[in-house]
Formats: C-alpha cells, structure tokens, sequence
C-alpha cells in the first residue's frame, strides 16, 4: 500500500513539474497570463455589479430551496 502511494506520488509531481515548465513558463513570458487577468477583471467587475444589484433575490431564491429541501427530508 505504501509502494503504491508513492509511485502515485511520483507521477503527480511528475506531471505538475511539466506542466510547469511547459505551459506556465512559456505563457508568462509571452505575458498571456497578465493580459488574461486584464480582460477578465471588466467581466469580474461586471459579475460583482450584477450580483450587488440582485443579491436580494438570490439570496432569497437560495434560501427557499433550502427550506423547500428541509421539508421534504
């Protein structure tokens, strides 16, 4: 059993120090992560002001399945 854990062990560290080198190096060198985080914040901006001006009903909405699924347990 403790073989098995550590050839499990073994690979994902294999494939973690892979994908680092070859998808996160390359990208941050071309700066394609820093842009992404550029153009995703107008959307991420977009989400929270959608979510504070309806929050009220989802919270609401969410709140009654909740209770809906407690009565029917």
């Amino acid at each position: 059993m403790k073989k098995n854990f550590c050839v499990h062990t073994q690979i994902h560290m294999f494939f973690l120090i892979t994908c680092f080198f070859y998808l996160y190096l390359p990208l941050k060198r071309l700066n394609i992560i820093d842009d992404f985080i550029k153009h995703t914040s107008f959307a991420c901006d977009f989400v929270t002001s959608w979510y504070k001006s309806y929050r009220y009903f989802i919270l609401s909405l969410i709140f009654s399945l909740l209770t809906y699924k407690n009565q029917h347990n």
